[in-house]
């Protein structure tokens, strides 16, 4: 009878380390979120650790999670790589969110084309170097709503220890990315596919897109009046602007002569004429985009 002294080997799974400081702001929280949502190779499951601002992490934390140098890396405290506040970089406008995305797109460089990663990189620097005091009205507290006030709410709440910060704050700048993506999303279906026209002194938009944002973005961008047609339901939607006189009653009254078969909502604004809605279900219009920009404009001139 053989005995089998075969020994099993045991490896013990490193885990990569991300360091910041204590009551992270939004300028860490966002270095970190990067580097878990895009470098998720190295850092997508790495634990994050917490220091007094401006410390590394401690030698003997480090030999308690077991993990080697190559696998920590610090952000926006430590005086390293991705930090800021060394006296060499006092007159850079950089912060450690810029440092780690011009890292990132090392990797990347279609980042360096990404208009929402690139619009909120540049926004959490602005914040970092104090300039939202020169934005518009910026006394307003209407900017008390932005990600990174809300984070100093999150802690003057007392609720928030360092990782439910960090997760709040990956929760906002998740919804807020998706959303800078969309926006950029619209800017770009306008640009090929909206069609511009006048009505008298309004400026006019006539679009075939799924997208809703276009209506918002459009009515942003100086147009008055947005029609557009879902090309995946057949919904049509006439949306004026609150500041314009325009009245979209006659075009609802015109377009329930012509169309009886699509459902037809005029808000008590007369500023919006709803053919479909994700709140309700309504069968969508026989009309083409062309027929009912034919009929406002014939209602409307």
């Amino acid at each position: 009878m053989t005995n089998d002294n075969s020994q099993t080997s045991q490896v013990e799974t490193v885990r990569s380390v991300i360091v910041t400081h204590q009551k992270p702001d939004l300028d860490a929280v966002t270095s970190v979120w990067l580097l878990k949502r895009f470098l998720t190779s190295k850092w997508g499951t790495a634990i994050v650790e917490f220091v007094p601002s401006g410390s590394r992490l401690d030698s003997t934390r480090q030999a308690e999670l077991g993990v080697p140098d190559d696998q920590i890396i610090h952000v926006d405290t430590g005086l390293g790589e991705f930090d800021h506040h060394q006296e060499d970089r006092g007159s850079e406008r950089v912060c450690a969110t810029s440092l780690v995305f011009d890292h990132l797109t090392t990797f990347q460089v279609d980042k360096k084309k990404n208009q929402a990663l690139l619009y909120l990189v540049e926004y959490v620097t602005q914040i970092d170097h104090f300039e939202d005091c020169y934005w518009p009205e910026a006394a307003n507290l209407r900017y008390q709503l932005s990600i990174h006030n809300l984070l100093e709410g999150a802690v003057q709440t007392g609720l928030y220890d360092d990782d439910r910060l960090v997760q709040f704050g990956f929760e906002l700048l998740d919804a807020a990315y998706a959303k800078l993506r969309s926006e950029v999303k619209a800017d770009e279906i306008i640009q090929k596919k909206g069609q511009h026209f006048k009505l008298g002194k309004y400026n006019c938009l006539a679009i075939a897109s799924s997208s809703k944002d276009v209506e918002k973005r459009a009515q942003k961008l100086g147009t008055d009046l947005v029609i557009r047609k879902d090309v995946a339901s057949g919904h049509v939607r006439i949306k004026a602007t609150p500041r314009s006189n325009i009245d979209l009653t006659p075009v609802y009254e015109e377009i329930l002569e012509k169309d009886s078969i699509g459902n037809w909502f005029l808000h008590a604004s007369k500023r919006m004429l709803l053919n479909g809605s994700p709140k309700s279900n309504q069968a969508p219009t026989p009309l083409s985009l062309v027929e009912v920009v034919k009929l406002v404009k014939l209602v409307l001139a």
